[in-house]
């Protein structure tokens, strides 16, 4: 009984380990996004830049953050 529910730990803690990972990546290709708009420096791209760094990239980062959290405890 004890060794099965050490199994399904495992187990859950391994694909939030893997959701975490794919959360890191989706935010490094956001981030990538945002720097590459505000280098061109046209005049909205500052803006979209600012909503991808705010509701993308700050998002992600928060449910990682809770994502470890959980992994954790």
């Amino acid at each position: 009984m004890e060794s099965e529910r050490n199994v399904g730990e495992g187990v859950l803690s391994a694909g939030v380990a893997e959701l975490v990972l794919h959360l890191r990546q989706i935010q490094s290709a956001a981030a990538v996004s945002a720097a590459a708009l505000r280098r061109q420096q046209s005049e909205l791209d500052e803006d979209v830049a600012n909503v991808l760094q705010r509701s993308v990239v700050d998002r992600i980062e928060d449910q990682i953050e809770r994502l470890e959290l959980f992994r954790m405890s």
